[in-house]
């Protein structure tokens, strides 16, 4: 009888931890622009060519854009017109989403959340 209960609290366990350890879905990321007009933006996934993400209007965001977990660099930011802001890289995981934040200023930020 013992080694009955012991098997199945043993089997109850297992099936639990897998439930846990789902699978996660893909990281995605987005732009919202606060910045006086429409901007452009140019991102790069690792070992990949560069996508532009146009017309992007003030007080809008676009369209999530799922990637697999690699680095984004994102650059061309829109009052950066002296490239005085650094591209912004952010390493994407499963199960996160991110925001690329262009401020009124034009200047952009990340934020990571759970999705």
């Amino acid at each position: 009888m013992i080694r009955k209960l012991i098997g199945l609290t043993v089997l109850v366990v297992f099936a639990c931890a897998l439930v846990a350890c789902g699978d996660d879905p893909d990281p995605r990321f987005r732009v919202t622009n606060n910045y006086s007009s429409e901007v452009n933006i140019s991102y790069k996934l690792t070992g990949s060519n560069t996508v532009n993400m146009n017309g992007i209007a003030t007080g809008t965001t676009s369209e999530w854009k799922s990637v697999p977990e690699t680095t984004v660099s994102i650059e061309n930011f829109p009052a950066d017109k002296d490239n005085s802001q650094e591209p912004i890289s952010f390493a994407t995981a499963k199960g996160y989403q991110y925001t690329v934040v262009v401020a009124a200023d034009g200047r952009a930020s990340v934020n990571k959340e759970d999705q």
